[in-house]
């Protein structure tokens, strides 16, 4: 079917409604499973569970991890489970005694979907006798028909950098959850946000001098901070209503973020750009097969210049994609990927193609489709090969009619390992991971479709043109103690003289190519290695102190070398904390 802009929105926002109101009817007639809410990114959460997932390969309970944030509710459901087979003995070599700490505080963090160890977690004098009624929680109310958890959010991090800038964070937020008769569930985070990074990260928002500002990885709005030159300051939201239709199918509305795959980066979708407004359906099949599909509205490359000021009118695109995930082995799980980005700017009188809103149909294909749509497709593959040692891989394709040092070979690979509990000492993990992107990858003939979100990259933050290698060390020494160094090597290809290199996705696949052939990091070469080493220590349930040390060496063929090196300490509560690892 062919639809002009004007009638797109009208029909899309007409099937949002009524899926809205079809899922509601729906639930309300089910006697669905309690409704969930999602475990943020960061959360210390996310290194138990992948611990878990490789200590425990052959255990179906926790197939759902590859696409992410992962289900408050499946991932609570996966370790009571694993809890009481570590009590029978079933499993008791397998685990640390970190380990079962981390399994405790996880129940005691997802009160809400646990059914076990609710007495063992309570205080026993409660602030005016309803605050802190637990350590994990602010307030909260759980009951048959109806629970609500709230908690206050805080980072105040101070730094300096070798440029004498003073850095600085401070978050300051409120977030809450809850369900209404097992049929309804809701989340959000409400913050307010000021922040100095260092100079890098300064220079990436404002890449164009004189066009304003671009974008603020991983938030939407954000304006300059008055009176603190090269600041930032922006008010946050996220969250979202979620619905179960069964067992196996649930659905989710919300504003927010994605991440699919096992790595430390992602090739396919990330959460190092802006949220943004999406609807969610999940199939679970036999715990073996996994369906997500998502429909979504981005944001469409702009300048700030033009639209100082106006958010509400900066160009939509929407998006949807699909990931399949097949669990193939016991030791072997294997995901297919697909996008399309239906571009919202089309002008009056220029029809923009409405297809692929079925998973069914597969793509609506790799190559450009006129001016309005543009797909991408992918495959990725997780491993569990022998004890403690995880294999996991994306390769996405972008377009490729020619294999060799050519702009249409438009590919991405991912390829990396995870080494647990290594060399047989307990609670230390390794990761290697390397990621390849050719020139012109995410890009499009029209720049509305390339794959961004509010000026930001949709998948890896370096966009592409690049190769990288990443080293990755976390280390508990004792159990409120988290150690984690990191070391990241890339090389970019920037566009030089006027010439488009293919590394910028704010630029169209068209404008001012030069001539093949085209090797990765071709251009004005951007060789940069990020040393970086951070402790926190949990004072109490999610209340953490930091500390952080980062060194930045970056050269290019033109400028030279510029580095940084910056430290930063401070408290955090109930978030995660916050690096810029680019």
């Amino acid at each position: 079917m062919i639809f002009n802009r004007f009638q797109y929105k009208n029909i899309f926002s007409k099937i949002v409604i009524v899926c809205c109101m079809a899922i509601g009817l729906f639930s309300s007639i089910q006697k669905a499973a309690a409704q969930t809410d999602y475990i943020p990114f960061g959360d210390k959460q996310y290194q138990l569970l992948d611990r878990l997932k490789i200590k425990l390969k052959d255990y179906p309970g926790l197939n759902f991890t590859t696409v992410k944030m992962v289900s408050r509710e499946d991932f609570t459901a996966a370790i009571e489970k694993i809890a009481a087979l570590d009590q029978s003995g079933e499993i008791s070599n397998l685990l640390t005694n970190i380990d079962r700490e981390d399994i405790r505080s996880a129940l005691m963090n997802n009160a809400d979907y646990t059914t076990n160890y609710q007495d063992s977690f309570r205080l026993n004098k409660p602030i005016l006798g309803f605050i802190f009624q637990t350590p994990a929680h602010l307030y909260q109310s759980i009951g048959k028909d109806f629970s609500f958890v709230a908690d206050a959010v805080a980072n105040f991090q101070l730094g300096k950098s070798n440029d004498d800038q003073k850095l600085f964070q401070n978050t300051r937020a409120i977030r809450f959850r809850g369900k209404i008769e097992d049929r309804i569930g809701f989340y959000a985070l409400i913050s307010e946000n000021q922040e100095r990074d260092p100079l890098y990260v300064q220079n990436a928002v404002n890449p164009y001098p004189g066009l304003g500002n671009t974008g603020l990885p991983g938030q939407a709005f954000f304006k300059n901070f008055e009176n603190h030159p090269g600041a930032f300051d922006y008010f946050g939201i996220r969250g979202g209503i979620t619905f179960n239709a069964g067992d196996k199918f649930d659905f989710a509305l919300a504003y927010d973020q994605f991440k699919i795959g096992d790595g430390f980066r992602s090739l396919f979708i990330s959460d190092y750009g802006a949220p943004f407004y999406f609807l969610k359906a999940n199939y679970h099949i036999n715990n073996q097969f996994d369906l997500t599909s998502v429909v979504a509205q981005t944001i469409a490359p702009f300048t700030d210049a033009a639209y100082f000021g106006r958010d509400s009118t900066r160009p939509r695109n929407y998006m949807m994609f699909h990931h399949l995930d097949w669990q193939a082995t016991s030791f072997l799980k294997v995901g297919l990927f697909e996008n399309t980005i239906f571009n919202g700017s089309a002008g009056d009188g220029k029809p923009l193609g409405i297809h692929n809103t079925d998973p069914t149909l597969g793509p609506v294909s790799t190559p450009e489709k006129g001016k309005t749509t543009r797909s991408r497709v992918g495959i990725d593959f997780r491993a569990v090969p022998v004890r403690n040692i995880e294999l996991y891989g994306q390769w996405l394709i972008d377009g490729v009619t020619d294999w060799g040092a050519s702009f249409k070979n438009r590919n991405a690979w991912q390829l990396g390992a995870k080494y647990i509990d290594a060399f047989g000492i307990d609670n230390l993990n390794l990761q290697a991971e390397t990621n390849i992107v050719r020139p012109y990858a995410y890009s499009s003939d029209y720049v509305e479709n390339n794959y961004t979100n509010y000026n930001m990259p949709l998948a890896h933050p370096l966009g592409s043109n690049f190769k990288e290698v990443i080293g990755l060390l976390s280390y508990r020494p004792l159990n409120k103690l988290y150690i984690n160094l990191k070391t990241i090597f890339y090389k970019k290809g920037l566009d030089e003289n006027g010439l488009n290199y293919g590394g910028d996705l704010l630029r169209p696949f068209t404008y001012n190519k030069p001539t093949d052939p085209f090797k990765i990091g071709a251009g004005n070469a951007n060789t940069v290695s990020i040393y970086s080493a951070t402790a926190s220590y949990e004072l109490i349930q999610n209340l953490f102190i930091d500390g952080n040390y980062t060194y930045r060496k970056s050269k290019t063929s033109i400028a030279g070398p510029n580095d940084v090196k910056f430290f930063t300490f401070g408290l955090r509560w109930n978030m995660p904390h916050k690096d810029y690892d680019f």
